[in-house]
């Protein structure tokens, strides 16, 4: 090609991509790509794990904080062998209390004879455990748990929320030297029968 003024002009040869170029394209958006899904895994399995731990210990808490109240240790004498009733409107506030959520006010909690219900309440639709306090071998079994959401089964199984609220009642009876002898559920309350160990 001849540029004005006669003078010829170079040719540049067209720019054709080459299999390297590709490569390198696609492994980048590989890389990419992996990342992002790694990112959302993470996104998605961190609070999972959080939430395993954090709930069971939300509920301990609030069950034996309860307990600890209905069960008064005096000094120097611990807690006195009887029976304690422990209504549902208290324990439903201790485990509020313990919540650290913003939807704390959705924790609800149902005393019947058939068994203790704890759930979150949301708009009409919620999630709902339930199982049956036993005494056994002077101890607190909670049987029978059930959870009626499969994703929230997951994030908290009914065993683990059954032995969170074994372990809040057991330890404040075995720290006070006492055993459980009865456990009987009521319309709003659960009693619990104790002796000395």
């Amino acid at each position: 090609m001849e540029a004005p003024g006669g003078a010829d002009v170079p040719q540049s040869a067209p720019t054709v991509a080459t299999g390297s170029n590709q490569r390198r394209w696609l492994i980048i958006v590989a890389a990419i790509a992996v990342v992002l899904v790694v990112c959302c895994c993470l996104a998605v399995t961190v609070p999972v794990f959080a939430a395993r731990s954090v709930l069971p210990r939300a509920i301990r808490h609030g069950v034996s904080t309860e307990v600890a109240r209905q069960l008064p240790a005096t000094p120097g004498r611990g807690v006195a062998p009887g029976e304690y009733v422990i209504t549902q409107q208290e324990l439903q506030s201790s485990l509020r209390g313990g919540a650290d959520s913003a939807n704390a006010d959705r924790l609800i909690v149902r005393l019947t004879p058939a068994g203790i219900e704890i759930g979150l309440d949301s708009a009409g639709r919620g999630l709902t455990y339930t199982g049956l306090p036993t005494a056994e071998n002077g101890q607190l079994v909670m049987r029978d748990m059930q959870v009626d959401s499969r994703l929230f089964g997951f994030l908290l199984t009914p065993g683990a929320l059954g032995n969170a609220i074994e372990d809040a009642v057991n330890g404040y009876l075995a720290h006070n030297a006492l055993r459980l002898t009865a456990v009987q559920l009521g319309n709003g309350s659960l009693t619990l029968t104790t002796a000395a160990n």
